[in-house]
């Protein structure tokens, strides 16, 4: 499935929604319009909601680790295997919290 991308905002907090497969070359894509969307400015938070991503691999993964860093706060929505595998990529030095809601991430 061609993934999708949309973003919006809560606040000060940017979600980021990626849907279908966040996988290369796809990744790429993605990326570039994620750098357009931060360049226009935005709140302080950064929040990916990866709820409905099917497959991410090591590239994914890490264009949201990358991402998250580039903001002064930041958290993964989703509890489900596309999280887990971008969490096993985390520092430990840089633990980035993953919420079950945006109630919860919002009030972070």
């Amino acid at each position: 499935m061609v993934p999708r991308f949309h973003a919006r905002s809560i606040g000060e907090v940017d979600i980021f929604e990626i849907q279908g497969l966040f996988v290369e070359p796809w990744v790429q894509r993605i990326k570039g319009e994620m750098a357009r969307t931060l360049e226009e400015g935005g709140g302080s938070g950064l929040l990916f909601n990866v709820r409905e991503v099917e497959k991410v691999d090591r590239s994914g993964a890490e264009a949201v680790l990358e991402t998250l860093r580039s903001r002064s706060k930041g958290g993964i929505l989703g509890h489900n295997l596309s999280a887990y595998f971008i969490a096993e990529h985390m520092s430990p030095q840089e633990p980035i919290p993953i919420f079950q809601s945006e109630r919860e991430a919002i009030g972070y």
